[in-house]
Parts: structure tokens; C-alpha cells; sequence
């Protein structure tokens, strides 16, 4: 995703720019990327925002798709929901590269990092069950 800032209001608004006939919120597809041009005295900056992502987001999906074999019964909507319940007991941390985040991390930031997925998707894992096991016994 990709937004165009326009100098003259300071904002990525939806409306038109005064000073010249674009919009502020310009369509990715028809801009050049990371480009400034100069017009009317207006700057505009093309900002990509299409690799930023939450670091736990693969770890967690990689980890709900290798452990799904060990609870044959949960459907493919249990496993998004366990990686959905997972994803959100653990910390977002947004990087643009996953190299960035693992370059400043200690060793044992790393294991820290490691048990804390593990223990979101046990309890994920334990959540999703007792829910659906609820859902049966009420239906």
C-alpha cells in the first residue's frame, strides 16, 4: 500500500490538492514509487508502506500450520482462529524486514521470543478447542 503526502496540508487527506488538481491519496498503481516531484510548490512523497508487517505474523502461521497435524479435528477456520487468538496475546512488532528485528535481539531475547509464541499457542490451541467442545455440547 502506498500513499502520496502532499506538503501543502501536511496530511495524506482524501481531498484534492489546493494547489494542484491531485488528489492527496493517489492510487499506487499510478504513481512511481519512493519518487518526489516538485510542482506548483507543492512537495509530494510516494511512502511504501507495502513491507511493513507484524514479525509474529509468519512465525505463528509457519507454527499453527506445522502443529495443525497434531489436531486433526480442527477445520481450517479453528486454525485461523488459533493463530488470530495467538497473534493477539503476543506483542506486535512491526518491522520492514524480519532481519531487523533478529539483528538487535540478545540470545536470550530470542529464546524469550520463542517461549512466548510457544505459550500463545498452547493456550490458543487449548482456547479454540474448549470453545468449539462448548459449541457442541450447546448445540
Amino acid at each position: 500500500m502506498r500513499y502520496m503526502f502532499c506538503s501543502c496540508k501536511g496530511t495524506f487527506g482524501r481531498a484534492k490538492c489546493k494547489k494542484i488538481d491531485l488528489p492527496h491519496a493517489v492510487c499506487a498503481a499510478n504513481v512511481t514509487p519512493l519518487k518526489s516531484s516538485f510542482t506548483n510548490g507543492s512537495i509530494f512523497m510516494i511512502i511504501n508502506f507495502e513491507q511493513v508487517h507484524n514479525y509474529f505474523e509468519r512465525l505463528v502461521f509457519e507454527d499453527v500450520a506445522r502443529l495443525s497435524v497434531d489436531y486433526p479435528d480442527y477445520t481450517a477456520d479453528m486454525l485461523a482462529d488459533v493463530a488470530c487468538v495467538a497473534l493477539n496475546r503476543l506483542p506486535p512488532r512491526y518491522v520492514r524486514h524480519d532481519v531487523d528485528m533478529m539483528f538487535y535481539l540478545t540470545e536470550k531475547e530470542r529464546h524469550n521470543l520463542e517461549d512466548a509464541i510457544h505459550e500463545a499457542l498452547d493456550f490458543s490451541f487449548n482456547f479454540v478447542g474448549q470453545r468449539m467442545a462448548k459449541r457442541i455440547r450447546t448445540a
